[in-house]
């Protein structure tokens, strides 16, 4: 066993190094995330189940599951937050705009619409890192940060860096890259998310 609160063994601790982080990874940032904010933690697995997630209140930040992919959503008092490492940021499907519906029904408007902002963020580089950024983006956003999550990350000290959060059971910021500039801020993209897709604003 690895870290036996969140029930991690050696394996997972293979995985946080050098992998595509899985659900119970996953699920352990965002126990974290709950306990930081007071929330009731959800398993990722909720997403494939009939019931789905049970709906939260303004305050929460959660790692959702996407197309083979993680991505994070914050939820305050005013808005939803949705943030992506993909560039361009991966179509928010479905199974996704589900998931977004199920935690923040207190959003949907009158015309059964939720209204969303894609917030500009810091790509991943590869095909694999998404989970490390979902939670890098997370931590900030807990933390109120939201601009942060468009932070140069020093992407080299992030896998390690999560290592060390998940064995403190704490998430602290994660490291910058103080050699790389900030990039000019992007535009916030606005949708409108329904049972029947997503619609750009």
């Amino acid at each position: 066993m690895w870290v036996a609160e969140f029930n991690l063994t050696r394996e997972d601790r293979e995985v946080v190094r050098q992998g595509q982080l899985n659900d119970k990874i996953i699920d352990a940032v965002n126990k974290i995330l709950s306990a930081k904010i007071a929330t009731e933690p959800q398993t990722t697995l909720l997403s494939q189940s009939a019931s789905g997630f049970a709906p939260c209140s303004d305050e929460t930040v959660q790692i959702l599951h996407g197309n083979s992919h993680w991505i994070t959503v914050a939820g305050t008092r005013e808005a939803v937050l949705y943030v992506d490492s993909l560039r361009p940021h991966q179509p928010i499907t479905r199974y996704v705009a589900r998931q977004i519906r199920q935690l923040f029904p207190q959003h949907i408007n009158e015309t059964g619409k939720l209204i969303v902002s894609i917030m500009p963020s810091t790509p991943q580089t590869n095909a694999f890192d998404c989970g490390v950024f979902a939670a890098a983006y997370a931590t900030e956003l807990v933390a109120g940060n939201v601009e942060d999550v468009q932070a140069p990350f020093d992407i080299s000290a992030m896998r390690g860096h999560l290592e060390h959060c998940l064995e403190a059971g704490e998430l602290t910021s994660f490291p910058r890259d103080e050699r790389r500039r900030q990039g000019r801020r992007r535009k916030v993209i606005t949708v409108a998310v329904d049972e029947d897709g997503v619609e750009v604003l």
